[in-house]
């Protein structure tokens, strides 16, 4: 990554870790460590345009650089340490030079830190120009360079190389070789502005004086630090002691200075420290302690408790850092220990424990990788969250981690997870009405999400926009893959609305769109009461329609009315006492008797069809209308029902030869009847036409 040096006011690089010279601005070794990676282009003008709107990398790139350490690192979000690292912030090149070897701009950051110490006036322009030459000189060893021409300062530009994975997008700087051409594409970078000469921060403190440092055993040291001389235009709020190499630092609070204590370092190693100031304006220069450490005393006591000391790290704060002396060469940490996976909706998040071995230098950064897929994504800490995973795909696992000097291998890996989402919305939601209940279906959702679908959740409301909740009845649904449930505990006459919703592993899925309403209303079987005190003697699968009756275009129902309807027993009389007012045919069907009963009343002066149509029933108090004579269909329903009726009952039509009158007629001056029992010459249950003027038996019925 890149980070910004604003305590500086520089702009610097971060890429290849390349030995270079504390001895002086530049030295013979200094040259002989120039690497492939990072660059600082001379006179790039001619090479830094805009990068083309077909690649994939953003045209802009940060990156950070711990100068305690010299690791590096992708800024992903947040800010650069303010005291432990620099920022760099760079744009794309769209012109590539194969074959051409670069010095590091790592190298050059580090040679301008520890010659000036932050101190202008210790870096002149010859400085800069040396440089240039250098950068020149080294360009011209490549075959076909054209060797830039030396320029002044305000010319001098850095340029780092990263490789970015096609597959997942991954960024990584270039430590040392070149990208693998098979799977990543090659960025080069240049800084967004020339290289600066370094200015402190107006107001900034200067620098504190480490006035001793003490070895209290063998990886202990005890630094004391005084605050500097200039405090700067606001009181200093702390003072930072830096151990070079390996970056561990101790932050004392307040401008009075004091003791820090540093645990845990190596016997082996000699130790130079650094002490930067910070106030509200800044942090102030870096410049190396003139004092180094003592060897340890012949004999010590043993090393006191340790005391924590905080590991560099990012911060929110954008800044600077400090280093010096050589650093012994780390290694590559050891292979971290991946922990639990938890899977999600195209992701998964790992959690990891960091190696035993660090490798002597601070890890920046873990990267985890799934297999299958090879898709990848890395952090600086627990959990690290892998995306752009395939719902119901099963994964595994990886994690590697990395430090200044490379990468650990990989751990072992996780166990299996697979991702998966929520299930789609259900469709199609109907219902059908029952007696306080309703019988609902549905239709699965068209994509289970990844996982099997457990269950359903079913809510109801008494408004299709209203506030829903689970349906009584329907709970089982949640424990079951059934496609359908009977919700209970409705209220008769009442309308509903429904809507249904997949569970699998992953949750409550979207519910789907409410269905039509559904009103439940009481039922009835054959034999049993009506509500209007009849006895029901035909039940309809499929609601009818009895134009006109109170239940209209919903008629399940048809229930018959007691014998004793209009006196003792079934009265006998005639159909219609003036047949010719009777124009038209009556309907014959199932549904049709309401409206030939209506035209009877009209079009007859007297007889049965106007008794019928006048007839009311009262049922605990409750006055019932709507009685009719039975069509053709409605008559023969009610004589092939006559068998089961109990002799004795309210209801019966006895053995005597009768014959009942229907409303199907027709303008002839017939009607329709049906013979109830044999009269000898005519069968029982026979149907016919009757002359409208004879008088036979009625029994009125009604449609609910």
């Amino acid at each position: 990554m890149v980070l910004q040096c604003k305590g500086l006011g520089l702009w610097w690089a971060i890429s290849i870790d390349i030995a270079f010279s504390l001895g002086g601005v530049m030295s013979t070794r200094f040259l002989r460590g120039l690497a492939l990676s990072v660059v600082i282009a001379v006179g790039l003008s001619s090479v830094v345009v805009p990068q083309s709107a077909s690649a994939k990398q953003a045209q802009q790139l940060s990156t950070c650089l711990n100068l305690a350490t010299g690791a590096n690192r992708v800024l992903v979000r947040g800010a650069c340490d303010s005291v432990l690292e620099m920022t760099q912030s760079w744009d794309a090149l769209t012109i590539e030079q194969a074959g051409i070897r670069y010095f590091s701009a790592r190298t050059l950051a580090l040679a301008v830190l520890l010659n000036t110490g932050g101190d202008i006036s210790r870096f002149k322009k010859k400085d800069w120009v040396s440089l240039a030459r250098l950068q020149a000189l080294n360009l011209s060893k490549a075959s076909g360079a054209v060797r830039f021409k030396t320029v002044d300062d305000k010319e001098v530009r850095a340029v780092v190389t990263t490789c970015v994975k096609n597959e997942t997008n991954a960024i990584r700087v270039v430590d040392s070789g070149e990208c693998n051409n098979r799977i990543e594409t090659q960025r080069r970078w240049v800084s967004l502005e020339p290289l600066q000469k370094p200015v402190i921060d107006q107001g900034a403190p200067g620098v504190p004086v480490i006035e001793d440092v003490r070895a209290v055993g063998a990886t202990t040291r005890s630094v004391t630090v005084q605050p500097p001389a200039k405090t700067g235009s606001s009181p200093i709020k702390s003072i930072t002691v830096i151990a070079i190499p390996g970056g561990r630092w101790v932050t004392i609070g307040g401008g009075a200075g004091g003791t820090a204590t540093f645990t845990g370092l190596s016997p082996d190693i000699t130790y130079t420290f650094l002490a930067v100031a910070a106030n509200n304006s800044g942090t102030g220069p870096r410049i190396p302690a003139p004092v180094r450490e003592p060897e340890p005393e012949p004999s010590f006591t043993p090393d006191p408790t340790p005391s924590p000391v905080p590991a560099p790290a990012p911060s929110s704060g954008a800044g600077t850092g400090g280093s010096a002396t050589p650093v012994t060469p780390a290694t590559a940490p050891g292979a971290p220990t991946i922990g639990t996976v938890t899977a999600g909706d195209g992701q998964a998040s790992v959690r990891l424990t960091a190696p035993s071995s660090t490798g002597g230098a601070a890890i920046t950064s873990y990267t985890v990788t799934s297999s299958p897929d090879g898709r990848s994504a890395s952090g600086s800490s627990s959990p690290i969250v892998v995306t752009g995973l395939t719902n119901g795909t099963a994964y595994t696992f990886t994690v590697t981690a990395t430090n200044s000097a490379g990468t650990s291998s990989s751990s072992s890996a996780s166990s299996s997870v697979t991702p998966i989402a929520v299930p789609a919305a259900a469709t199609s939601v109907a219902g059908t009405s029952g007696n306080t209940t309703a019988a609902l279906t549905w239709v699965a959702p068209t994509s289970t999400g990844g996982s099997a679908i457990t269950g359903y959740s079913v809510q109801v409301s008494t408004s299709s926009g209203g506030s829903y909740s689970d349906a009584a009845g329907c709970t089982a649904a949640a424990t079951s893959t059934g496609l359908s449930c009977t919700a209970t505990g409705l209220t008769n006459g009442t309308a509903y609305y429904f809507k249904v919703a997949a569970i699998n592993t992953a949750g409550t899925g979207p519910y789907s769109s409410a269905s039509a309403a559904v009103t439940p209303a009481m039922t009835y079987a054959l034999g049993d009461i009506g509500p209007g005190g009849g006895m029901v003697f035909y039940v309809a699968s499929v609601p009818f329609t009895s134009s006109g009756s109170e239940c209209d275009t919903s008629c399940r129902y048809l229930e018959m009315a007691k014998k004793t309807w209009r006196s003792a027993s079934d009265p006998s009389n005639v159909v219609c006492n003036t047949p010719g007012n009777l124009t038209t045919t009556g309907g014959s069907a199932i549904g049709s008797g309401f409206a030939n009963t209506l035209a009877i009343d009209v079009g007859c002066s007297d007889g049965v069809g106007q008794y019928v149509a006048d007839y009311t029933a009262t049922v605990s108090g409750v006055s019932f209308s709507g009685w009719f004579l039975a069509s053709s269909d409605e008559l023969n329903a009610m004589y092939l029902y006559k068998a089961s009726i109990p002799i004795g009952s309210d209801y019966e039509f006895g053995t005597t030869p009768t014959r009942y009158w229907g409303s199907t007629y027709t303008n002839s001056g017939f009607g329709s009847c049906q013979y109830f029992s044999t009269d000898g010459a005519t069968a029982s249950g026979s149907r016919g036409n009757c002359i409208q003027l004879h008088s036979y038996l009625a029994r009125p019925i009604r449609a609910f």
